[in-house]
């Protein structure tokens, strides 16, 4: 009755330290009944805050409850299970063969995945090269005189792939002699063969692309320069050809060596790859269970945290608040107005930065995303600290869909994630970039691509980034994940690195570079070869490139791309260089798919804030602290 009478004014305002103050004013008709009225509706919020707060931590205890209950009835079925097949066919492990083919098995699909990249690695660059030899308009071109070299490297490594394959036979069929071959004449024999035909296919491939680059015969009009350019053009396709065919030839030979292997594990008995699937099942739903009953036990252990309290009270007034409250309203109207008025004027003539929508309509560019600033947020939840410990890694506290997935900052931004899964329903490739630096490209990308993961699609992040690398110190990856973009290679044991837990379906790998600045276009190379690789073995795969104010990554990336994202900074990004931005992406083929406006001010009077606060009401964030 209070508030509708206007008898209790509410005032909100942001005080020190990030809380939220309310201020509690009362009308009536003596100093008394006002202080009164102020501290009896500041008790009565207090007590209905409390009870809300004590209901969502009984309900979250229940729910856990609930979880560990039935991940232990999975647990016990799962050990009846194991029980009676022990029972019924006596096995208790796995025999030492089926160990020990499984094992090969796994290296040598190791052995495979690498020599697959290194194929598809040489195939783009030998394609590209060629492309580029026969764009070339030369005046006459010698003819080479062709030798025998390629058709013996190709008959050195058809004998090459039979005698490895043979010597596998034979380890597969005595293991020891892979340790000590010197006691099997035959198995000797094959090793110093393989070795021998390796070093002939080594010496075969040095003499051919000598002859290659001997074999110039160029006139382009006396010029030297031209000359030395496409004599290192053509040395340079003779070497990746080589590296191709070997590539090419550790492929058939490891398949060889798995089928080989695969067909020798038929044998193996079915209740021994049974018991085996039975025993990681419950290994993995132990795991579970403990995990479980361990958030169980911080549940039950954290204390309801003191979202209000008071912190001064009421004050009795000495004097009444208005002598002449129509003579005030009137003088604060005209002079709100005129002050007003005119700094916004002044404001909006010189501020030439982007901050809604319809600064960017005349691109033609959709905007898809409408972000808030994660700061405040952040230092909601995990105080001043710039990192999260997520147990198995550690991220940046800017990764709010992982750490903070009830805050209305990351709603928004599953919510826009899945916009773009319902854009781009067949999944593939998406470029984000931005037209400058300070953005949060690199803060949406994550949380864009935690939120996928989260979701349900295996999704695969590529810090193309080679000069900052921002990506990854944001997801936390090693140098494990650092592939060349001279080599195409990792590093030894690296590859793509993936997280644990509930960011299972997440991945991630970073591209590095001796010298980023001429590095440039072996970086777009490795990443849209990594893209076309990984493609079948990824829902989503979220290239994170340079700004294009500083970098060409994303204009030679983006055409390649099934989608292209470009993220701009609210009151940060320049309207300007937005435009210019958009300009070089479509003069390279790569137009822009939709925007994100990033790090928006929700305290504007606006529809963004309007849906803003509508999801901190909807997920519990709008209680004030």
């Amino acid at each position: 009755e209070w508030l509708r009478e206007d008898a209790i004014v509410i005032t909100a305002e942001a005080g020190k330290d990030e809380a939220d103050l309310i201020h509690i004013k009362a009308t009536a008709a003596g100093p008394g009944l006002v202080a009164a009225m102020s501290s009896q509706y500041a008790a009565s919020y207090m007590s209905l805050l409390r009870s809300a707060v004590l209901r969502q931590r009984d309900a979250a205890l229940e729910a856990q409850r609930a979880r560990v209950a039935e991940v232990g009835s999975e647990l016990t079925a799962l050990d009846e299970q194991l029980r009676e097949f022990v029972q019924t066919t006596g096995s208790i492990s796995i025999e030492a063969d089926a160990q020990r083919a499984a094992t090969r098995i796994s290296d040598l699909q190791t052995s495979l995945d690498e020599a697959r990249i290194a194929f598809s690695t040489h195939s783009a660059t030998l394609e590209t090269l060629e492309a580029e030899f026969e764009g070339l308009d030369l005046d006459r071109l010698a003819d080479r005189v062709a030798s025998s070299v390629e058709s013996e490297i190709s008959a050195t490594q058809s004998q090459l792939t039979t005698a490895e394959l043979s010597l596998e036979q034979y380890y597969s069929k005595y293991p020891e002699l892979r340790a000590d071959a010197s006691s099997s004449p035959q198995v000797q024999k094959l090793v110093d063969d393989v070795a021998a035909m390796r070093r002939r296919l080594d010496a075969l491939s040095d003499q051919y692309v000598r002859e290659v680059m001997e074999s110039g015969g160029l006139d382009l009009a006396n010029d030297a320069e031209g000359r030395a350019y496409i004599l290192r053009l053509r040395q340079q396709i003779a070497q990746e050809r080589v590296a191709k065919r070997a590539a090419e030839a550790r492929v058939a030979a490891i398949t060889n060596r798995l089928d080989a292997f695969e067909r020798s594990r038929s044998k193996f008995s079915e209740q021994s790859v049974s018991l085996t699937q039975l025993q990681r099942s419950r290994e993995l739903t132990g795991d579970r269970l403990k995990d479980e009953i361990d958030r169980l036990g911080l549940l039950q252990l954290d204390e309801p945290t003191e979202f209000v309290k008071q912190i001064q009270a009421a004050i009795v007034p000495d004097r009444p608040a208005f002598p002449n409250v129509k003579l005030v309203l009137a003088i604060g109207f005209v002079l709100g107005i005129l002050l007003g008025g005119g700094v916004a004027y002044g404001w909006s003539s010189i501020d030439s930065t982007v901050h809604g929508d319809e600064d960017l309509a005349h691109l033609g560019v959709p905007v898809r995303g409408r972000l808030p600033d994660l700061k405040r947020m952040v230092r909601k939840t995990v105080g001043k600290g710039e990192t999260v410990d997520l147990g198995a890694r550690i991220v940046s506290s800017k990764l709010v869909v992982v750490h903070a997935p009830q805050a209305a900052e990351s709603a928004l931004i599953r919510k826009y994630a899945l916009g773009l899964v319902a854009r781009t329903p067949r999944g593939g490739s998406v470029l984000f970039t931005s037209p400058d630096v300070g953005a949060g490209k690199t803060t949406v990308t994550a949380n864009v691509a935690a939120a996928l993961s989260l979701a349900g699609y295996r999704t695969l992040v590529i810090d193309a980034d080679i000069f900052r690398h921002g990506q990854t110190a944001m997801l936390g990856l090693t140098t494990r994940s650092a592939l060349d973009v001279h080599t195409g290679t990792f590093g030894p044991g690296g590859g793509v690195e993936q997280f644990g837990g509930m960011m299972q379906l997440l991945f991630g790998l970073t591209l590095r570079a001796h010298s980023p600045a001429d590095s440039e276009a072996q970086a777009a190379n490795a990443a849209l070869n990594l893209a076309r690789f990984y493609g079948q073995h990824f829902d989503y795969i979220l290239i994170d490139t340079p700004p294009t104010s500083a970098s060409s990554i994303a204009a030679s990336v983006g055409p390649y791309t099934h989608s292209r994202v470009m993220v701009v900074g609210a009151g940060k990004t320049p309207k300007d260089l937005v435009a210019m931005a958009l300009s070089e992406l479509q003069s390279a083929g790569a137009t822009p798919s939709e925007i994100v406006i990033n790090r928006m001010d929700m305290s504007a009077p606006t529809a963004v804030r309007d849906a803003y606060q509508q999801a901190r009401t909807y997920y519990g964030g709008a209680t004030p602290s």
